[in-house]
């Protein structure tokens, strides 16, 4: 019962580990698109109000274009490590006796809920 236990406490520490690591990423993926978003947003509006030259308007367009670019890689990028990450989580399935691994082994599990 207690190697149970400790490999329940292995389990639970790679879980936490695995967890921020994906917190990691999600804050350096928010990070990374914010600003090319916040731009993308705000440049209609500098279109529409007039505040562009020509010139700026040409550069910033090509600039726009460029960031555009770069988001879809990295979202793509993001998308593929997630898909190879979930094929790697595939089941192993096998047979076990439920009761013994829990409390009033003799009651049947449908009675406390279980199906």
């Amino acid at each position: 019962m207690s190697e149970l236990i400790v490999q329940q406490n292995r389990q639970r520490a790679e879980l936490s580990n695995l967890n921020a690591a994906k917190d990691k990423l999600f804050a350096l993926i928010s990070h990374d698109l914010r600003s090319p978003v916040a731009t993308l947003k705000n440049y209609p509006n500098l279109v529409d109000w007039g505040a562009l030259t020509n010139d700026e308007f040409t550069q910033t367009t090509q600039l726009s274009g460029k960031r555009q670019t770069n988001m879809q890689t990295m979202l793509e990028n993001t998308l593929n490590w997630s898909l190879t990450q979930m094929g790697g989580l595939k089941p192993a399935l096998q047979t076990t006796n439920v009761a013994s691994h829990r409390s009033g082994a003799n009651r049947p599990a449908t009675s406390r809920g279980y199906y």
